[in-house]
Parts: C-alpha cells; structure tokens; sequence
C-alpha cells in the first residue's frame, strides 16, 4: 500500500510540475492524487520556496488573519478553519472559499478586485456556485423560516439578484416575499408578482441553467486556515529543504 501511494504520488510530481519547474514538488495531502484521477484540473500553486507565491494569495492570508467583524475578539481564521480555492467570477484570480464551521456561521467568500479584499458572508451552510459565473446560491433554513438567494459578484461586489424568503406561520404571511430585479414583492401586496417570481423556473433561469453547479458541503479538496499563522512551516521528508516545497490546491 505504501509503494502504491509513493508511486502515484510521484505521478503527481509530474503532473503539476509546472507550478515550480526545476525543483522538488511535494503535495501535503497524497489523497491530492486521487482528485487528478478524478478528472480535476491541474493545481494552484499557492506556497513555495518558503512564502505565498503570490501577491494575491499573500493578500487573503493577511485578510483571514485579521479579526472578524461580528467575533470581534478572534480573528477570521480561528472561526473558519477550513479553506479553497475556487473561480467564481471570470477574472484570472480565484476566490478564497472558507467553508462553514457551524450553522451558526455559514460561509465566507473573499474576492479581489482592484487590489482590495471584499467579503460575502452566507446564512448557514446551504452555499453553491457555478465557475465562472460570478452567481453563487444561498439555500438554506430552519425552525419554519427557509430561504433561496442568488448572489453575482461582479467587480468585486456582491448584489443580490433574487432570494424567495419563506416563514411557516399564517399570523406573520407578508414575512413570506419575494426580491426579484430590486424590487420586493409580498404575497398579500402583490400576489400575482409573487406567485410568478417564487416558481421554481425563475431559479432555474437565473442560476441552475448557467452550467455545472458546485456545493461548498462537497469540496473535498482544502486545507487548514492553520497554515497562516505567520510562524507555520510544513513537515516535509527528510531530504526535502523548505526551497524546494510547493504547495498546491486543486481548483475547479
């Protein structure tokens, strides 16, 4: 079993060599290996001879080592321990997905744009996006309040486009609404609006049609928000000098 998992990791080598050419390219995670067989493309290169490799991975590492705005005393990266990377929108910088802890927290996505950080912060867990798209889903809820919203970043913002807010309770109906082009429409205010825009076909034009869709509950393929503590070196084997080690993330 250990010969096996050294051959393909070394497959591996080759495969995203490109990251680094000329030197030794060590993957943290062996199962990365499995991801390639998969049918995922090649690998981000975000670490390398002993620094970020880049100036906007440097800039989400200083952004997620910072404190959160609603945990005032811990910083984002002590809450949300988990991180991707992922192409939301079609520029040539991925986004940072931090994948929820907890119900209570839900996700956060970081975006770059024009040299600046910007952040969407979900309501649960319930996130999906489609690559490339700008369009990110927010399906979620509980205790007889549910929702469905639909997020695009563009140019580092992030506008709401549509969400359908349902609440199981007669007394309080006009909780049940829906938003749609900025305008908000209820069910006893406007209800031929309402019922038009809360049917499924609408969802499914605005966001499920625009191409493959890809659930944060399923993305295998992260890391630890350990790794940004300003002191963290990796374990390497022995042989392998900090020099010569590439980190890399598989995105879609």
């Amino acid at each position: 079993m250990r010969l096996s998992k050294y051959i393909l990791l070394l497959a591996l080598v080759f495969y995203i060599s490109s990251c680094n050419r000329g030197t030794k390219t060590i993957v943290e995670d062996i199962e990365s290996t499995n991801r390639v067989e998969q049918g995922f493309p090649s690998g981000m290169c975000v670490w390398k001879n002993g620094r970020w490799s880049s100036e906007w991975m440097q800039k989400y590492v200083e952004y997620v080592r910072g404190n959160d705005s609603f945990y005032e005393d811990e910083r984002i990266m002590d809450v949300w321990r988990d991180w991707s990377l992922g192409y939301i929108d079609d520029d040539t910088i991925p986004e940072m997905l931090l994948l929820c802890p907890c119900e209570a927290n839900g996700c956060i996505v970081l975006t770059i744009y024009d040299g600046k950080v910007s952040e969407w912060n979900s309501w649960r867990c319930g996130v999906s996006y489609i690559p490339k798209s700008g369009l990110i889903n927010n399906e979620d809820g509980g205790m007889g309040h549910y929702y469905d919203r639909i997020i695009k970043l563009k140019e580092g913002d992030f506008n709401l486009v549509y969400m359908k807010n349902s609440v199981e309770a007669i007394d309080i109906i006009d909780s049940n609404y829906v938003i749609y082009n900025g305008e908000k429409y209820s069910i006893s205010h406007a209800p031929e609006r309402y019922n038009r825009y809360a049917n499924d076909s609408i969802k499914q034009s605005l966001y499920s049609s625009f191409g493959q869709v890809i659930d944060f509950n399923t993305i295998d393929n992260y890391f630890p928000t350990s790794y940004f503590e300003e002191d963290w070196t990796p374990s390497l084997p022995d042989g392998i000098l900090i020099e010569d080690y590439t980190l890399t993330l598989m995105v879609k």
